[in-house]
This record gives C-alpha cells, structure tokens and sequence, in this order.
C-alpha cells in the first residue's frame, strides 16, 4: 500500500520542532481526565514542503512548524496528484485498567504503536512505567523516558493516580482531485 511504502521516508525526512507544539491549557484535568493529542503532517508531492498541524482534545486545530533539508523527499514523497497524511497521536486513560485497542477511521494503516503503563505522584511526575504492549513495525520515539520529562499535573497536587498512554503513528494516502 502506497501509506506504509511512502511513510518511512517521509518520517526520515521531516522531524517535528518539539518547541512549536502547545503544551496542555493549565486547567486541564490531568492526569484524572482522558485527553489525546495529536501532530498531523501532510506531504502533497516530493517537491512541496510538508505541512504540520497541532490538534488537541483542549485546544482546536493548530498549525507547528516542521524542519526537512530541501530535496529531502526527493524520491520518497507521494506522486503528482497524491497525498500522503502522517499522523503521531498519544491519548492518555486515566485508571488501573489497560484502554481497548485502539481504533482508527476507515483507510488509515497503523506504523507502529506501543501502550504505556504510568503511575503518576501526587505532583505530577511518573513515579514508574513501563510497556505493556506494541504493535506495528516502527517504534514510537515516545517512550518511558519522555513521560517521565513531562508533568502531568494542571498545578496543584493531587492524589496519586495511574493510567495508559497509547502513542500511535498511522498513515493514510488518498488521490487529490
């Protein structure tokens, strides 16, 4: 399928600027509430520059920046006429209890996914995680080490909770009119 043939190039080639993303409103209701977010990158053809969007269960959609080298997708970007849309999304569960596997629309391939089992202190920090699942052939680049970077929080100390991160990377290539 021409998703999975076209994505690892395209991954190769464009690297997300971390710094460009919103991070969560401080209001939100973490980590007691589910909540997703989402970076969504388009490639038109090989020689355009790929497009980024930001989307949160917070905040509406966003445009972030991404950096690739010029000609970086010479070769392995969609054909004229085509369109190829990457997407990198975590949704966080709160609880003791691992989500359902998760469902994507119709035409979407999963690349590669992994859930995270998170136990979370009363300021926000992971206290332990760990994998308890993967799927897919490309590994997420977010992991244990990254959710334990992050505070998960809205600021004020709350009980100790736990839940699951899904972090999922997925494709979907269509014929543009």
């Amino acid at each position: 399928m021409i998703a999975r043939t076209l994505a690892l190039p395209i991954i190769a080639a464009v690297s997300i600027a971390a710094t460009s993303l919103p991070s969560l409103p401080s209001d939100a209701a973490l980590p007691s509430s589910k909540w997703w977010e989402k970076v969504t990158v388009t490639v038109a053809s090989e020689d355009q520059q790929p497009t980024c969007t930001f989307s949160s269960s917070h905040t509406g959609a966003k445009p972030c920046s991404i950096d690739s080298a010029p000609g970086a997708l010479a070769g392995a970007g969609p054909e004229q006429g085509q369109m190829t849309k990457i997407v990198f999304e975590r949704r966080f569960d709160p609880g003791a209890v691992e989500p359902d596997h998760a469902e994507l629309a119709a035409g979407e391939m999963l690349l590669g996914g992994q859930v995270l089992k998170l136990a979370i202190d009363g300021h926000g920090k992971v206290a332990s995680c760990a994998i308890v699942s993967t799927a897919g052939e490309l590994k997420p680049e977010y992991g244990c080490d990254q959710a334990a970077s992050e505070s998960f929080t809205s600021g004020a100390a709350k009980p100790a909770s736990s839940g699951y991160m899904t972090v999922l990377i997925y494709a979907h290539s269509e014929q543009v009119a």
